[in-house]
């Protein structure tokens, strides 16, 4: 048997966000794995993907019948046209019993490999911890398969959460919106969905007028696939029955509907307690590279900030709004950029924050900082309003009372974008 071989994978450069396992393909920066646990390898064009046996997270898996941890598995990329020749090679290699060299390299960070025929520009490592439906691959905690094994569910209106105890304490969402056109009030609640329950629900909002036209609370054009959304604008804000208060980590996500290329204004929460949004404060609006936090009650204290459209601290250069992300049709009407986005903001127990995108990269970074001072990130987080200096639709907004983590994050904001994408 052959032994003492290794396969050397490198997807990115290892920085901070480096995770040591990898449900969506995201975060895992460098394996090294025996071939002694390569269980098959096979190809699609331009992709050679291996699978390995016993080289998972954990040592076993104890769940229900038709549950699996799925296998780990690399797919690199190659030249098309070269993938037997490239699985050939590989073979080869695993089984000569004394090999010229002892570590073969697949290099996407230097395009670089061991072979020739392999030239990987993309490695997209799957080293899962999160059990599926053997037939269809579906989360085994979510009822969206007709394969369902667990009688706990986590998910909530189409959106599945690691755990059960990674269930948000507030998600406000389209299924619980009152009718289109009807402003939120004591008669119309918009209730939450999360384990918080009606202490949480959303119970008044304040609407804009301007001239003739007051702004309706709740729109069926609103910039994202779904037909009910909080139509809210620079004067609004939605106001819940009671305060949310989390003093260490937490995990908030919100979906942003737009019709056009405009500001989100400056806060998408802001209480003189908590800000977090889009600039640093009314007047100092940014549309497209900085994100900001504050945890305090003066409104003088500097917040946290994030550099967006840069690869400051390892994070993706990013910038919003986004008028070409779309890829739009050249005969539609109207504006044809991006119209939803997807924020997931992350702190942990050490009290550094982090901002994923709708893409799951992580785009903005803010370290720790604690103390009372100008940009703090510890501090409790309080949430009794939303919307305020926001302008946009809102179809869900979410807090998650603990950090769930760089890898569950990116799966939570990519399952949004792909569930509300507005695509024209």
């Amino acid at each position: 048997m052959a032994s003492n071989k290794y396969f050397l994978f490198r997807t990115s450069e290892v920085t901070e966000y480096s995770d040591v396992f990898s449900d969506e393909g995201d975060n895992l920066s460098l394996l090294s794995i025996s071939t002694d646990h390569v269980s098959y390898i096979t190809a699609k064009k331009g992709v050679v993907v291996f699978v390995f046996n016993n080289a998972s997270l954990y040592e076993n898996f104890q769940g229900a019948a038709r549950e699996a941890l799925t296998k780990t598995r690399m797919e690199v990329s190659c030249e098309v046209g070269e993938e037997f020749k490239l699985v050939k090679k590989i073979t080869e290699y695993i089984t000569n019993p004394s090999p010229t060299r002892r570590v073969l390299e697949f290099d996407a960070v230097n395009s670089s490999s061991s072979f020739r025929e392999s030239k990987p520009s993309v490695i997209k490592p799957l080293l899962p911890k999160q059990p599926v439906i053997m037939s269809t691959q579906a989360v085994s905690n979510d009822p969206a398969s007709i394969d369902l094994t667990q009688t706990t569910t986590t998910t909530i209106a189409g959106i599945t959460y690691p755990s059960p105890s990674f269930m948000p304490i507030i998600d406000y969402n389209e299924t619980e919106l009152p009718s289109d056109g009807t402003a939120i009030n004591a008669s119309n609640n918009w209730d939450n969905s999360g384990s918080g329950g009606a202490t949480y629900n959303i119970t008044s909002s304040t609407t804009e007028t301007i001239g003739s036209t007051t702004f309706p609370i709740v729109d069926r054009t609103n910039g994202t696939s779904v037909n009910a959304a909080a139509d809210i604008s620079a004067g609004s804000k939605l106001t819940m029955a009671n305060a949310l208060e989390i003093d260490g980590a937490y995990t908030i996500y919100m979906v942003v509907g737009t019709l056009g290329y405009a500001s989100f204004g400056h806060s998408i929460l802001d209480n003189g307690h908590t800000h977090i949004g889009f600039a640093a404060n009314a007047g100092a609006e940014n549309t497209s590279s900085e994100f900001w936090v504050r945890h305090n009650t003066s409104s003088l204290v500097r917040p946290a900030y994030m550099t967006l459209n840069a690869t400051l601290d390892n994070t993706v250069a990013y910038q919003y709004p986004d008028p070409s992300l779309d890829s739009p049709d050249a005969n539609t009407a109207g504006f044809e950029g991006q119209h939803t986005y997807v924020f997931v903001l992350r702190r942990d127990k050490d009290f550094n924050l982090y901002l994923h995108n709708h893409t799951g990269d992580i785009v903005g970074y803010a370290g720790s900082v604690t103390g009372s001072g100008d940009f703090a990130t510890d501090g409790t987080l309080k949430i009794d309003d939303i919307g305020t200096g926001f302008r946009g639709f809102l179809p869900r907004i979410g807090v998650i009372g603990s950090d769930i983590g760089g890898s569950s994050a990116s799966k939570l904001a990519k399952d949004l974008f792909k569930k509300y994408r507005l695509v024209l």
